[in-house]
């Protein structure tokens, strides 16, 4: 039955409380049922288990071993002890964990949490980590683990790269041109700063200008923007203006592509990176399927970042690398 209520600005806060109250109340009244179905036997202490750090919508969160790999781990509010001694309380559902709150508090502070043990790339992906979850003497504790060592060993890039004002925009860069020029000799130039190498930080991408593509057919649809970073050189160098137009239609195999990690804070923002698309597939039954995609770079100092099922979440091609138009 569907109930269609309307509630009242002032009381929004707490219909949400009450809500949230109500959740939790049923995670935790599902636990209990599976423990008294027989889920989980009397006689056997739950010992602990591991949850991979991915994300949703760019933010971190915990994905969790299934009822049926770990059939006597916790569902619901769980009470967990971080490595600081400070206890948190920790909504386990299912097959993720997304919310974690300090005792005494309602805000969600996981992703908060989960950045500050593993930086600003937790859970994005080409960027491994897991926290690990033991129960002593009934008391659920967690841990976080060290990344990979392939992340420990990729060379720093540009994830927090600051560009200077004189250097923000091509020195040929126009505010407008008239509509007679634009797409036949001029192309807009986007304010995002692509990473040639992991993701950029998180960025708003605007129309800033016009700059002058000549001696090249261009098409609506194609645009001029930034890629800093080493790990598509030669072809591409560090701080280069690159042109970019829509992805054609047929095989990605091959092609260098502008990916967009999308977040939730609104239209237009999100982390950018620049790389090299690879597939490898799986046959199931009579159809293929991917299996894993992999944003590979030209530079073999640096490590691909790999797209599964579950962190392709949020992510986007936008366009397909052309040429070099600027140093």
């Amino acid at each position: 039955m569907y109930l269609d209520v309307t509630i009242a600005a002032e009381q929004s806060e707490e219909f949400l409380q009450l809500t949230q109250e109500l959740v939790d109340w049923r995670l935790a009244d599902y636990g209990r049922r599976r423990q008294l179905d027989g889920v989980a036997t009397e006689t056997t202490q739950p010992s602990g288990f591991t949850g991979n750090v991915s994300h949703a919508n760019g933010r971190p969160i915990l994905f969790l071993p299934s009822l049926k790999q770990q059939p006597q781990r916790p569902v619901g509010p769980t009470r967990v002890q971080l490595p600081d001694g400070r206890t948190w309380v920790f909504k386990l559902a299912e097959k993720n964990c997304r919310i974690a709150t300090a005792i005494g508090e309602s805000k969600n502070r996981l992703p908060e949490l989960l950045t500050s043990w593993f930086g600003e790339t937790a859970g994005l992906p080409g960027h491994e980590a897991e926290v690990c979850f033991q129960c002593e003497s009934g008391q659920w504790r967690c841990t976080p683990l060290n990344a990979s060592a392939e992340n420990e060993t990729t060379p720093a890039d540009s994830q927090n790269v600051e560009i200077r004002p004189e250097d923000r925009y091509p020195v040929d860069m126009v505010k407008d041109v008239p509509v007679a020029r634009q797409f036949r000799d001029h192309v807009p130039v986007w304010s995002l700063l692509a990473s040639a190498g992991t993701w950029s930080s998180e960025q708003y991408a605007e129309q800033v200008g016009w700059l002058p593509v000549p001696n090249r057919e261009l098409r609506p649809g194609m645009f001029v923007a930034r890629v800093h970073g080493r790990s598509m050189e030669p072809r591409i160098p560090d701080g280069s203006w690159c042109l970019f137009r829509p992805v054609p239609v047929g095989s990605r195999e091959g092609r260098i592509l502008l990916v967009q990690l999308q977040t939730e804070n609104g239209e237009g923002i999100g982390r950018f990176t620049l790389k090299r698309y690879h597939s490898e597939k799986s046959r199931v039954a009579e159809d293929w399927e991917h299996a894993v995609i992999e944003l590979q770079p030209l530079n073999s100092a640096f490590s691909s970042i790999r797209l599964t099922a579950e962190n392709v979440d949020g992510v986007v091609i936008n366009a397909e690398f052309v040429a070099v138009v600027a140093a």
